[in-house]
């Protein structure tokens, strides 16, 4: 019985030994499987594994059967897109040393640019070759046209030549080496006659006649006042449409600044006003405090009529025996007017069930205070009942 015991233990101990070996090798085959770093190495090795080549065609001259020409160059192999390019090439002519064809492309180190040659007005430079290559120049010059250099000055056109029919102008050096450049540059256009004609002929207009109703146009003479009879025409009749609108603007553009300097005197006159009011205010305040200490008792009297927006009263000193000899027998007072109105109103409400009343002004300044006011009131009350 225990050698049973003891070989069913070493059947259970050697299944879990199993089971663990195979959960490991599960594990590990995992990890290499998703492994980025051998993907890349896969994906490296794939790309080394292309093989591609370059094969050219027949060197197609551009002119006759030899000089410059094309020449179509295909690339493939295993593992590469196929592609086509064109690349240039030269056939020797009869008596010229045979070349190698360029296998790729040549790649130069540029020189800087050299002055530049003011008979051509044209730069150079030199171009070596980077990298020696077989059909590939080891020197090479390149050109291009110069920059602007020389800057002038513009002077004025001049008076038109009629027996040429030309303008001409001479330009002065601004910018730039006078060794190379020139110092003046005469420059020549034909005459603009009409241009000519508006610089050197001057006319004297006359007024506009009446505008005519049935082509809605006028006419109006021009005299020649300055220029030679020659190139200028003595007269000479022009004609537009009639711009009665015009004149109505011009007229309201008139009239607005008519208004606004009014407004601007009236402003003035008011802002006068005013400063005056303000300093009769300060004199009156400082004789109403002198006689509180005084002591002074005074009747008033009723304001006059208003004048120029003003109004003024006089009170008299009251009768008592210890009155103060230096109390003035009478003070005057002034202020502005207030804005009195009458009114009336009309008799029936109106189609919309309302009443209107008219403002009459009895007191007050008139430039302060309208002349005639109206006023609306509802007939019907908030409960929809007619008033009294």
């Amino acid at each position: 019985m225990s050698r049973d015991r003891v070989g069913q233990k070493l059947n259970r101990t050697t299944l879990k030994m199993e089971r663990v070996v195979v959960g490991l090798l599960l594990v590990c085959l995992v990890v290499v499987q998703g492994s980025p770093v051998l993907e890349r190495q896969e994906r490296g090795a794939g790309r080394k594994a292309k093989a591609c080549t370059w094969t050219f065609g027949d060197c197609v001259p551009e002119n006759g059967n030899c000089g410059q020409g094309t020449r179509i160059g295909t690339k493939s192999g295993e593992g590469c897109r196929v592609k086509q390019k064109t690349f240039s090439c030269r056939i020797p002519c009869p008596g010229e040393p045979e070349t190698v064809e360029p296998q790729g492309k040549c790649r130069y180190m540029k020189g800087p640019w050299s002055d530049c040659n003011t008979s051509n007005n044209m730069q150079n430079r030199t171009l070596t070759l980077k990298k020696s290559k077989a059909g590939c120049d080891q020197v090479k010059l390149e050109q291009k046209k110069c920059k602007k250099e020389c800057k002038y000055t513009k002077g004025e056109w001049g008076n038109c030549d009629p027996a040429t029919n030309l303008m001409t102008r001479v330009k002065q050096l601004k910018k730039g080496n006078s060794t190379r450049c020139n110092a003046t540059i005469t420059q020549t256009k034909p005459c603009k006659k009409n241009k000519m004609e508006k610089k050197n002929c001057k006319y004297l207009r006359q007024e506009w006649s009446e505008c005519d109703t049935m082509t809605n146009r006028r006419t109006r003479v021009l005299v020649l006042k300055e220029g030679s009879s020659a190139e200028c025409e003595e007269r000479k009749e022009v004609s537009s449409k009639c711009r009665s609108s015009r004149e109505n603007k011009k007229s309201q553009r008139q009239e607005r600044k008519l208004q606004r300097q009014e407004r601007k005197k009236q402003k003035q006159e008011r802002k006068k006003q005013k400063k005056e009011r303000k300093r009769l205010r300060q004199e009156q305040k400082k004789q109403r405090k002198e006689d509180q200490q005084r002591g002074c008792k005074y009747m008033k009297g009723e304001w006059s009529d208003c004048e120029d927006g003003m109004t003024t009263r006089t009170d008299q000193l009251k009768p008592r025996n210890n009155n103060n000899p230096e109390c003035p027998a009478t003070r005057t007072k002034t202020k502005k007017c207030k804005c009195k109105y009458t009114w009336t109103w009309d008799a029936q409400c109106d189609d919309h069930n309302l009443r209107t009343r008219t403002m009459t002004l009895v007191m007050g300044n008139p430039n302060d205070c309208a002349q005639t006011k109206q006023e609306q009131k509802s007939c019907v009350n908030k409960r929809g009942q007619g008033k009294r």
